[in-house]
């Protein structure tokens, strides 16, 4: 069995010294892993996460370790080196689309919409915007998985206007008044995920990442709390970094 596809790798790790072992998020195949080998045409070291181009897969039974041939057309990874901040976010979403993504399953939606991640939202030099962008991006990835936000209304009001809140228990909005009595158990919902038009801060960003990580850790990381902690420091440590460095 042999397919050809287009993908970006998520994750490496090494199988032997001319081998490395892939995982690779396709238009029509989902997160798919396969088998690199070497050679001093194609060097292993040029198999890095963000990478992508024409896929070719192929295993006696879909079921295999099929045989990977990647052809790149994107690298991000020298532009990410000069942008650290940037190559903290490419790791997090990779890493948890390696987690959270079952095998041979096709997100045609989602996979797009990384892919314009990738080539619009990475090289935006507003951090703010690239920090909205990364956290409407894991919103679509609950919605893709049957774990959708219901912030398009108020749940105690049925208004659609002034939504402030969303709660822990059901993932449904409230506006900021219907919500206040029971605010301390809410989580704030930024401006930017309800309004196109919004202007952001740095603290609606971080609302945003603490609304999204609520829901990616409960559905998805409460075996691996460690990593995805880890991966949320981050994202917050290296953003407000780069933000304080271009106001300065």
């Amino acid at each position: 069995m042999e397919w050809e596809d287009k993908g970006y790798i998520l994750a490496q790790k090494t199988f032997s010294e001319r081998s490395l072992i892939l995982d690779v998020f396709t238009e029509k195949h989902g997160r798919i892993r396969g088998l690199v080998k070497g050679s001093k045409q194609k060097p292993l070291h040029s198999m890095q996460i963000g990478v992508g181009g024409s896929i070719y897969w192929k295993a006696r039974l879909e079921t295999h370790l099929g045989n990977l041939t990647i052809e790149p057309q994107i690298n991000l990874l020298p532009f990410l080196f000069l942008h650290p901040s940037k190559l903290v976010l490419l790791k997090s979403l990779t890493t948890m689309l390696t987690f959270i993504l079952p095998e041979n399953h096709a997100y045609v939606s989602l996979f797009y919409d990384f892919e314009n991640f990738l080539k619009d939202s990475l090289p935006k030099t507003n951090m703010i915007l690239l920090g909205e962008d990364y956290v409407h991006l894991e919103k679509k990835l609950l919605d893709t998985l049957g774990f959708g936000l219901d912030i398009n209304r108020c749940a105690l009001t049925g208004r659609q206007e002034n939504l402030a809140y969303v709660s822990p228990k059901t993932g449904r909005a409230a506006t900021l008044e219907a919500g206040a009595p029971y605010k301390d158990n809410l989580l704030k919902l930024p401006d930017f995920l309800t309004k196109k038009e919004a202007s952001s801060t740095f603290e609606d960003v971080r609302n945003g990442l603490t609304l999204t990580s609520y829901f990616l850790e409960k559905h998805f990381f409460s075996e691996k709390q460690k990593i995805f902690i880890h991966l949320r420091k981050s994202i917050i440590q290296s953003l407000n970094l780069e933000i304080l460095l271009h106001l300065s």
